[in-house]
């Protein structure tokens, strides 16, 4: 049994030593790395330097000042860095280089949304495109995926543009999903998700999960301003902290919130009636049933200049 133990030691040495010389000298195949990646992919990718990098048992290929070509766009994809942890056994296996984790930094994203509130993320051409079939396969086998300093430039129909920073994480352990992800604005919105799942969470009907979503802002006039809430005949301005949580089962959705606006000033679009409260708080559960929606309200409560207004319950329904 010692022997047995000291050849497994020895031999998980060389296999580290000998993959960091590997990974060491890496940048000398910068070009024939490139080009096996490039066979493979339905995106051209070009980089200003390959290295590589060794953590624990893991070689990870480093590429630094990435630029990603996507069929049919008119701007590349910019990110500062890419990491691909490699997956030696299955790599060896199949002869083609298999990945456990995919981090990219600094990744530049365009997208844009129409009045109706539409998005769309330039370079993806949706599911049906042989690049929005390649990202839902790879989105579904990838174990690890980490985008760190992301930055969306959003344009908006009137020809503005937002800017949203993002850091996300997702894990895979067998057809069980996590993923949080953190969302600052540049009007000042922050918005923390926490999700986890079991099954294909783009077939609506072979996933169960929950998603948790934090979301504060001090200027709930920058989040009306933006499709389709700028059509609303009724503007709203004040400070907001609002707790969603959805569960989703098998298409049957669960929706339960809680709400709370400061300083809230209500008005119509031209401001020919305006309506101050200080503080409007509620708890909220959205029930769909048989093509009727109903939302119950409980604890709702109004303040303005020291009267409070408390309604126990509240109940509105809509069909259709």
């Amino acid at each position: 049994l010692w022997v047995l133990i000291v050849i497994l030691v020895v031999l998980l040495a060389v296999y580290v030593s000998v993959g960091r010389l590997a990974m060491s000298s890496l940048g000398g195949y910068q070009g024939q790395i490139l080009g096996e990646l490039n066979g493979r992919l339905p995106f051209t990718i070009e980089a200003e330097r390959v290295s590589g990098d060794w953590q624990s048992f893991t070689p990870i290929v480093v590429m630094s000042g990435l630029r990603l070509n996507m069929p049919g766009a008119e701007q590349p994809l910019e990110l500062s860095e890419g990491r691909i942890s490699v997956d030696v056994f299955h790599s060896l296996l199949t002869g083609a280089l298999q990945m456990t984790s995919l981090r990219l930094e600094g990744l530049t994203l365009r997208g844009e949304l129409d009045a109706e509130g539409g998005f769309r993320l330039l370079g993806f051409d949706g599911g049906g495109s042989p690049m929005g079939a390649w990202l839902r396969q790879f989105l579904l086998n990838i174990e690890n995926i980490t985008l760190g300093q992301t930055v969306l430039l959003l344009n908006l129909p009137e020809g503005n543009r937002r800017s949203l920073d993002l850091d996300l994480e997702m894990l895979r352990e067998g057809s069980r999903r996590q993923v949080v992800a953190d969302l600052v604005t540049d009007r000042g919105t922050e918005i923390r998700a926490l999700a986890e799942g079991v099954g294909n969470p783009f077939k609506p009907t072979a996933f169960s999960g929950d998603l948790y979503l934090d979301i504060g802002s001090s200027d709930m006039g920058a989040v009306q301003d933006v499709p389709p809430l700028d059509s609303l005949p009724v503007r709203a301005e004040g400070s907001v902290a609002m707790e969603v949580w959805l569960g989703w089962d098998k298409g049957v959705p669960d929706l339960t919130g809680r709400l709370e606006v400061s300083d809230l000033l209500l008005s119509d679009t031209d401001r020919s009636w305006q309506l101050p409260l200080q503080r409007v708080a509620m708890e909220a559960t959205l029930v769909e049933r048989k093509n009727r929606w109903t939302l119950f309200g409980s604890n709702v409560e109004l303040q303005q200049d020291g009267t409070t207004l408390n309604l126990p319950r509240l109940q509105v329904d809509a069909w259709g």
